[in-house]
């Protein structure tokens, strides 16, 4: 098979948008057999970690999973050692979960929502719901009892979306760059009486962290998890939404010096709009996803044009510093864009993802589901940076968000 449908086959695209994606790229760069260096690396790296974990050269899917996921769990054994918790969640577990994952990614300050400003918004269009959770009448007592980030990050699952985004969010149309501060990235555990408010978010999405770009704040909400790979996918999602509030505060600062159209991209940004693909094969375009789209849509046409994912960024980022923990956490480094087939039991190829994220999803999943999404997404981005750095995706991405496009 050639490097041109192998690419493909595991993108779940047709083979002449990889052709044509490396066709008009090197022109751009000067790059050429980029596909088959790309391919060659990914087949070196999988050999390497199968010998690693002593898997057979004719395995089939399940027991390189197996073995995977195995690692993972031992990995994880380690992890709550670097952590310093312990079998079982205490109070201040999730705190340490926080400051482990601060620690490495030191992340630098931004340009952030004011807090005066936070609590106007609060009090122009009190939040009903959380206030009766919490007990109050008056959004005036909240507002001096409660801390603004907690009320805020409540915002994120004890409110209605629909009211959110038609009522609550309809002021940051006004916002300007002077309601925005330069200040340190923050991290919080919220108070334990939040947790019962959240339990039907965390049931959705299966962990119980979350961010605020425009406040600069990243939140984990007190939950005991039991269930093997839960541990990695929260701490390696922690290190990963620090890397993205970092990123997003970059882009917030240039926005800034626009004032006309600052709370317009602003809006766009923390939406994470996504541009309407069209599929062609004459032109040099890479589309901007700001979501993972496989997991609204398994079969959405953006999945197949040529595209770039700031998520896929952060958490390259992710895994290269988790790597870096520990030599036994080494395993991990660059293999987020890896992936092979491997025939299943009944002779079927299936993708295998040796990627850190979606072996710890597989393995956390009550209904033993197997992830390959954010392989695949990491695999574009690997594409573009083969071609132009990653430096340059990472810039181009903060240059063209807001239209959502990168024009070569």
């Amino acid at each position: 098979m050639e490097s041109f449908e192998t690419i493909a086959q595991i993108l779940k695209t047709d083979k002449d948008i990889i052709k044509n994606v490396a066709a008009y790229a090197e022109r751009f760069s000067g790059k050429i057999n980029v596909p088959d260096t790309l391919v060659a690396h990914m087949q070196n790296a999988v050999q390497a970690t199968c010998r690693a974990l002593a898997i057979p050269q004719d395995a089939g899917s399940k027991q390189v999973w197996d073995s995977l996921e195995q690692k993972v769990a031992q990995h994880e054994t380690l992890l709550r050692a670097a952590i310093g918790i312990g079998n079982e969640w205490a109070d201040e577990s999730y705190q340490k979960v926080l400051d482990f994952a601060y620690a490495y990614v030191k992340p630098g300050r931004g340009l952030f929502l004011k807090n005066e400003k936070a609590i106007e918004l609060v009090r122009q269009n009190p939040p009903v719901e959380i206030m009766r959770f919490l007990g109050y009448s008056d959004v005036e007592a909240m507002i001096q009892n409660e801390n603004i980030f907690d009320i805020f990050s409540s915002l994120r699952f004890g409110e209605n979306q629909q009211w959110l985004n038609t009522v609550f969010f309809k002021p940051y149309a006004d916002l300007q760059p002077s309601d925005f501060e330069e200040r340190d990235v923050q991290i919080r555990t919220l108070p334990q009486k939040y947790a019962s408010l959240a339990q039907s978010f965390i049931k959705k999405k299966y962990h119980n962290l979350s961010h605020l770009k425009e406040l600069g704040l990243l939140f984990i909400i007190p939950n005991a998890w039991h269930q093997a790979g839960q541990l990695m996918k929260i701490t390696t999602l922690a290190v990963h939404y620090l890397y993205e509030i970092s990123f997003y505060a970059d882009i917030v600062k240039q926005y800034a010096a626009d004032t006309d159209s600052f709370a317009q991209k602003l809006i766009s940004l923390l939406r994470g709009d996504v541009l309407e693909p069209k599929i062609g094969l004459s032109s040099s375009d890479w589309l901007i996803t700001q979501r993972y789209l496989e997991k609204e849509d398994p079969f959405e046409i953006g999945l197949m044009v040529a595209h770039v994912n700031p998520e896929s960024v952060h958490w390259a980022k992710a895994q290269k510093t988790f790597s870096s923990v520990s030599p036994e956490f080494a395993l991990w480094n660059d293999l987020d864009w890896v992936g092979w087939e491997y025939k299943d039991e009944a002779g079927q190829q299936n993708l295998v993802s040796f990627n850190l994220t979606d072996i710890a999803m597989s393995l956390a999943d009550v209904d033993k589901k197997k992830y390959t999404y954010h392989q695949r997404e990491a695999l574009w981005n690997k594409l573009f940076a083969s071609y132009y750095g990653e430096d340059v995706l990472e810039q181009k991405i903060k240059e063209n968000i807001a239209s959502g496009i990168i024009k070569l």
